[in-house]
């Protein structure tokens, strides 16, 4: 998901876990993508939802605005360095 978006991608998110689930919804809540419940992700319903992400242009624009914020935040290379100050004891 965090990689597609990096580069301003839509997402279909099919969360297989509820701390996953949890992402994806604060993903949905931003903007740049859609979420289904594990049950629900039967290939013509996927099949509508990617129809959407992919004519919708809000969604491509929400990816592109997460995109520019991870840039401006400094990206993979920043978060790690967050993650390990954090980690030091």
């Amino acid at each position: 998901m965090m990689a597609a978006l990096s580069h301003g991608v839509p997402v279909l998110a099919v969360p297989p876990s509820t701390e996953k689930w949890v992402g994806a919804g604060n993903m949905v809540n931003s903007g740049p993508g859609l979420r289904l419940q594990v049950k629900e992700a039967a290939p013509g319903v996927m099949k509508r939802r990617v129809g959407t992400l992919l004519t919708d242009p809000t969604f491509r624009a929400a990816a592109r605005r997460v995109a520019h914020a991870m840039d401006r935040a400094g990206g993979a290379e920043r978060a790690a360095e967050l993650c390990e100050t954090i980690a030091r004891p």
